[in-house]
């Protein structure tokens, strides 16, 4: 099916269709688990597992089981070069490569996180922001379309260049959040906070179900105690980012900060990529992508750290102006 659909999702689908679900598994105690729809990683897990060729694999070596083959090793290293060929870099290979919106960006349909992935189609590689839902759980599970990487990024920083460049705004946005800093957090930033809580309170209660299980040490156990902690940790961050209360605003003399997110603009094109995410973090609370619509919030309250973080930049620019 795999080397017909050429996709490990669409495979997931088409079972999911025909209501063939995943296996379901019985403990000592009588409870039942698994049993649910196919997913894009369970397929792969599948597809990857190399016992369906007679083989045990010990610390990411092969060696020949006891038990005998059910499927030719020549079926399964053709279904592995058609994995290959279509791979999507997604979860761990989003630390290891680098995405200016990543985890900035969420979905206006469903609400899920936006994430960066990478494709190949003969030999280039293309990126793209899709909603985590569809990656997930199929590409019908949400309306929103794959967005290539370089228009939404395009668009945020085109956004936030216009705004340093706008002395007036700068000091209107300043003196709201001053205000606001003076006289406790913002109602939206209160409810985000108790949604993010019980997200994780509900995480929390499904790991400790989870570890109750007779088979904790299952491959199907494993697999869900960690995409639970990863989305935790993602919860966690986010309870932080807001739960973060900026620096009174006494403290930071708003021309200073007018002129020192100003410099920004000049010198934006010849900031390293890191520097770029760094400025972004600081300034972009979170940005909504809808169909045909992109909403960033920015967070002016980062400024007090960004003008501590602005004198390597100060040098750059100088060094900029001076070559000119």
């Amino acid at each position: 099916m795999v080397l017909e659909l050429q996709s490990c999702r669409k495979v997931a689908e088409a079972l999911n269709a025909e209501g063939i679900l995943m296996k379901k598994y019985t403990t000592k105690t009588g409870k039942d688990f698994g049993g649910g729809p196919w997913k894009t990683k369970s397929i792969h897990d599948l597809l990857t597992d190399q016992k369906y060729i007679g083989k045990i694999v010990h610390k990411g070596v092969a060696y020949d089981g006891e038990h005998k083959a059910i499927i030719s090793t020549a079926l399964f290293d053709q279904v592995q070069g058609s994995l290959l060929s279509n791979k999507t870099y997604t979860h761990k290979h989003q630390v290891q490569r680098f995405a200016l919106l990543r985890r900035m960006l969420r979905c206006g349909e469903c609400g899920n996180l936006v994430q960066p992935v990478w494709t190949k189609n003969h030999g280039r590689e293309y990126r793209y922001y899709t909603c985590s839902t569809r990656v997930k759980t199929g590409y019908k599970k949400c309306t929103l379309p794959s967005l290539p990487a370089g228009e939404i990024e395009s668009m945020v920083v085109d956004q936030l260049r216009e705004i340093l460049r706008n002395p007036e705004l700068i000091a209107r946005t300043f003196r709201d959040v001053a205000t606001r800093g003076a006289t406790g957090p913002a109602p939206e930033d209160v409810s985000r906070l108790e949604e993010r809580r019980g997200r994780r309170k509900r995480a929390e209660q499904a790991i400790r179900s989870l570890l109750t299980l007779d088979d904790p040490e299952s491959e199907f156990i494993q697999t869900e105690l960690k995409r639970n902690h990863g989305e935790l940790k993602l919860i966690n961050d986010a309870i932080k980012q807001i739960e973060s209360k900026p620096e009174p605003a006494s403290d930071v003399d708003l021309s200073e900060v007018m002129v020192a997110l100003q410099r920004i603009d000049p010198i934006w094109e010849v900031l390293v990529p890191d520097e770029q995410r760094r400025v972004l973090e600081l300034l972009v609370e979170e940005i909504t992508v809808a169909n045909g619509q992109v909403d960033v919030q920015f967070r002016f309250n980062g400024i007090e750290q960004m003008v501590n973080e602005l004198t390597p930049m100060r040098e750059r620019n100088g060094k900029c102006n001076g070559s000119k």
